[in-house]
């Protein structure tokens, strides 16, 4: 029977500089919606889709304004 090998322990060598990757960020903006379902969302443009939520159907136009449709 052979027996079985202990596990090997890694050390890290914290005297050493590391080269850390880049990481990439989106930055967002706040827009103020002005009537509507919803009052502030994060967005990376002014203006949204057509949705509806709950009785609500519409969309915020450029100026963040909420149109009924």
């Amino acid at each position: 029977m052979s027996t079985p090998h202990p596990q090997r322990i890694k050390r890290n060598d914290l005297s050493r500089r590391r080269i850390r990757k880049r990481v990439l960020r989106a930055f967002k903006s706040s827009f103020r919606l002005k009537g509507g379902p919803i009052e502030s969302a994060w967005l990376t443009t002014p203006g949204t889709m057509v949705f509806s939520l709950g009785e609500w159907r519409g969309h915020y136009n450029a100026k963040n304004e909420w149109v009924a449709l």
